[in-house]
């Protein structure tokens, strides 16, 4: 039989339940008497049984970016051919435009997408979107914005949201949000559009003994939360994200098929619609080590088993698999009578380690770095920029303990006769 909360959620998922008429009558009376003398949600946050599995509650905002912080965008490409057969809301106004949300809760892949500007605006200002996933637009309704900012004539951002979706599954609809953000650069110029996550789900689970904030948030906004790092695509966007805090300042962990709590391991999975997280103390999984090398103050891994922070006082246990290196720090350098930080990111994909069962993995992160001097030609136009590129070929921020830019180097070109000969300062961005 389904415990209450099993109910309640299936219920407000519409999906229909087979219980003894009896039953029927006396969940019906106690829903009546509940809504009339205390109409608030029931807690979603409860076991769900004695698997570790905890039922979260759905949430949802315009500001997912202040909120969680930690959210990918999705890229909408503008589509340069209109289906033919695709019928548009008579009232959409001036350069329409066609794109598609990329989903694998869709049976074609995508949801389409059109946007348009009104005769009012020389921005986009109107935006529908194949809601229900029955390949129509002209029976949806138009989206207004909820903010514009204009930088010039026919330049500007318009952000929509949230806007809801709708799937079907075996176990009934399921609702999901979305906010956009259009980039408009000017008249009869294709919109740039980007699509992040509208909503979360957020409950409490135990960890260690004691009650914790779970976040599940879907990190690459397509409309799943389970996503984890594939063995052969382990990009840095490719997992969903969970996090034990509503600080939204703490970057959450990837949700792979393990988490960790101080030293404790636990098997972590979650639902596709991000519905319930299952959670439970891994017992006995085969593991080997981490280590960085002396000197540096953190190092943060990722792949399909998870994600984990590696500190200077550790020889981190990890479960057995392939990691890629997402990040290090150095501990501030005493250089000069100034405290300097060295910190890096952007590895390559190709970048990443193998850890074996009881295998210690030496990280050799440190010097030498190297100093490289880029060159980018447009229109007879030369960009230079200096990056500093680590042995994994990551690159390296130098930045002083406190977080302020240390003075910018400085490039000098000179012609090999000496008739040429100016010196530029680089500027940081």
């Amino acid at each position: 039989m389904l415990n209450s909360q099993e109910w309640l959620h299936q219920q407000r998922k519409g999906v229909p339940v087979k219980r003894s008429q009896k039953w029927d009558r006396f969940v019906l009376a106690a829903a009546l008497v509940s809504l009339c003398l205390c109409p608030v949600p029931a807690r979603a946050d409860e076991p769900a049984g004695g698997d570790g599995t905890t039922w979260l509650s759905y949430c949802q905002s315009s500001d997912t970016n202040s909120l969680l912080r930690y959210v990918s965008r999705q890229q909408l490409k503008i589509e340069k051919d209109r289906p033919a057969d695709l019928a548009l809301p008579a009232a959409l106004g001036e350069q329409v435009q066609v794109t598609r949300w990329t989903t694998p809760m869709d049976a074609a892949g995508f949801r389409r997408v059109a946007l348009s500007r009104s005769a009012a605006s020389d921005l986009c200002d109107q935006l529908v979107i194949d809601s229900n996933g029955d390949g129509r637009l002209d029976d949806e309704t138009i989206c207004q914005p909820h903010d514009q900012r204009q930088y010039g004539s026919g330049q500007g951002q318009t952000m929509f949201g949230p806007v809801a979706m709708h799937f079907d599954s075996e176990d009934g609809p399921i609702l999901y949000h979305l906010n956009f953000t259009v980039y408009s650069s000017g008249l009869n110029e294709d919109y740039y559009v980007m699509a992040t996550t509208a909503c979360w789900y957020q409950g409490t689970v135990v960890l260690n003994d004691r009650p914790v904030t779970c976040q599940l948030i879907d990190y690459n906004a397509n409309g799943t939360f389970n996503d984890v790092c594939d063995q052969q695509e382990s990009s840095y966007a490719s997992a969903d994200r969970v996090r034990f805090t509503d600080n939204a300042e703490i970057e959450p962990m990837f949700a792979g098929r393990y988490v960790r709590d101080g030293q404790q391991l636990y098997e972590f999975s979650a639902a596709k619609d991000g519905a319930y997280v299952t959670i439970r103390e891994a017992e006995g999984p085969a593991t080997g080590f981490i280590k960085p090398q002396d000197g540096f103050y953190q190092v943060k891994v990722y792949g399909p088993q998870g994600s984990f922070v590696i500190s200077k006082e550790d020889e981190q246990q990890v479960p057995v698999g392939r990691y890629k290196l997402a990040s290090w720090q150095l501990q501030p350098t005493p250089v000069s009578g100034k405290q300097w930080q060295f910190t890096g990111a952007g590895f390559p994909e190709q970048s990443g380690v193998d850890v074996a069962t009881d295998a210690v993995v030496e990280l050799n992160l440190g010097g030498p770095w190297t100093a490289k001097l880029e060159d980018q030609v447009r229109n007879r136009q030369h960009t230079f920029n200096q990056v500093v590129i680590g042995r994994y070929g990551e690159h390296v921020n130098v930045a002083y303990a406190d977080g302020s830019q240390p003075p910018a180097p400085r490039l000098r070109i000179v012609s090999d006769d000496g008739k040429y000969d100016k010196t530029f300062k680089f500027e940081y961005g």
